[in-house]
């Protein structure tokens, strides 16, 4: 274990040299007198390490290339013997679109977030049990194929038909083992990699994967249109009876109004005319009534007139039959007031005048008695006449407004019956598309890059792998055998 140095031949051995300094370390510390420099004991102990570490790889590096050797000999045998994986991929296109319900707009994903989130959600689907479940399905033969289950080196047929139908309930399972799904970036694709032992295997298994996708994919859409399909006839027959209905219900309040023969326009046309009438012709008789009531003033009372011809009626000053006995009764006056001068009171000339003038004044007080009747007359006749006009204008606003109350409720009505029939016919439509939807419809899966059969297995990596433990092996060695020594 001794060995000079080359360098300089006057330096101890290297356990001489051990032993002093352990010697050194082990005296107590009031006895230590004074260190050794820094710089001597620093070179010292980097030339015995630098030393221990060119002797250790000069006495053993025979030793470790053989043992590294030998490790990466039978690990180049023992990757030769382990099964070979082959590896297919199959790319597929995912279209976000929906089937066309209820809107014309066929785009159902407009955002970046929600893009996000539905591819993601493909991802998970096609990651899931019941995708791979199907594909067993679609191939049951891949139940009957040992090397599927990895069971293809049992050599007894009896253990293996055992084993395999042990598993046979894991096979869904075994088959999302061996799949790998990846989302393409910033775009719609979909690689679905499968590895298996046996190249075709694997090829059929990533088709099997890919025909289930789609199947799925189809059987959801299929799903929703037919419960978009279920949900419009509901809806349509619910909209049809509501119309049914309210055609009815129309027909009825034709006949109870009774505007079957005739419109409610042309009815409210006719009670608008004769409302204009009776305004007009009442606006004449109120004229004419504040007329007579401004001329009558105040002799629509009967009061005794005392002074006929100071009588303020302007009609009496129209009437020539009042003219003339108040110019009669004038010119009696006249003589009256000659007489007075002339004659006693008594005389028989004055009490003919007199006799005269009285006469005349009746004359006068019934003429003007009449005339005022006569006015009184019309006034009253004209007050009941406005009275009744008034009744009969009110009336007739009264039906004017219940005309158009029941124009307002017959529009309603038809604005009702004008939506629902809007309604049937967009459900209408909206139901044949799903009709022909139903029928036609397809995955929005679609198959860019089929599975081609792998022609080189992808693992084991025999080269690779026997390099990497050569050289670790190499370095664990020499490592091992430094810190032994």
């Amino acid at each position: 274990m001794t060995q000079p140095n080359q360098r300089n031949g006057s330096v101890p051995p290297l356990e001489s040299q051990l032993h002093k300094l352990r010697k050194r370390l082990a005296r107590p510390r009031a006895e230590i007198l004074e260190s050794p420099r820094e710089g001597t004991l620093a070179t010292e102990n980097t030339t015995v390490t630098l030393w221990m570490l060119l002797a250790t790889l000069r006495r053993r590096f025979g030793l470790v290339v053989f043992l590294a050797a030998l490790c990466a000999v039978a690990t180049y045998y023992w990757t030769q013997k382990q099964p070979k994986y082959y590896r297919t991929t199959a790319t597929v296109e995912v279209v976000a679109i929906s089937p066309k319900v209820f809107t014309n707009n066929r785009e159902v994903v407009n955002y970046t977030f929600q893009m996000r989130l539905f591819y993601n959600t493909q991802v998970e689907i096609l990651r899931s049990l019941p995708i791979y479940q199907k594909a067993i399905n679609i191939h049951p033969n891949f139940l009957e194929d040992p090397g599927f289950f990895g069971l293809d080196r049992i050599s007894n047929k009896a253990t293996q038909r055992e084993s395999m139908a042990r598993m046979r309930s894991l096979a869904a399972s075994i088959l999302q083992s061996k799949t790998t799904i990846q989302l393409v970036r910033r775009s719609s694709l979909l690689r679905i990699s499968v590895a298996d032992t046996d190249p075709m295997r694997a090829q059929d298994l990533a088709s099997a994967i890919v025909k289930a996708y789609q199947e799925h994919n189809r059987l959801f859409r299929l799903r929703a249109t037919l419960d978009a399909y279920s949900e419009i006839k509901l809806r349509l027959d619910e909209y049809q009876t509501r119309n049914k209905t309210l055609q009815q219900q129309i027909m009825d309040f034709r006949n109870k109004h009774n505007i079957l023969s005739s419109s409610l326009n042309d009815r409210r046309n006719l009670v608008f005319k004769e409302l204009e009438e009776l305004n007009q012709r009442m606006l004449q008789v109120m004229f004419k009534r504040i007329s007579h009531e401004s001329m009558l003033g105040p002799y629509l009372k009967h009061k005794p007139i005392t002074q006929p011809h100071q009588v303020p009626f302007a009609p009496l000053l129209q009437n020539g039959l009042f003219q003339k006995l108040l110019d009669n009764y004038n010119e009696v006056t006249l003589k009256q007031n000659e007489a007075r001068a002339r004659y006693r009171p008594k005389h028989p000339e004055m009490q003919k005048l007199d006799r005269h003038a009285q006469y005349l004044h009746q004359t006068l007080v019934q003429q003007i008695q009449q005339v005022l009747s006569t006015y009184r007359s019309q006034y009253l006749a004209l007050v009941r006449e406005e009275s009744f006009l008034r009744k009969k204008t009110n009336t007739a606003k009264q039906r004017l407004q219940a005309l158009d109350r029941l124009n307002l409720n017959l529009d309603d009505l038809r604005t009702q019956q004008t939506a629902l029939n809007d309604s049937v016919r967009f459900l209408n439509k909206r139901y044949f598309e799903l009709q022909l939807l139903k029928d036609s419809t397809t995955t929005n899966v679609r198959l860019i890059e089929p599975p081609l059969q792998p022609k080189a297995p992808f693992a084991p990596r025999v080269f690779r792998t026997t390099v990497i433990v050569g050289i670790f092996g190499f370095l664990a060695l020499f490592g091992l055998f430094f810190f032994i020594e």
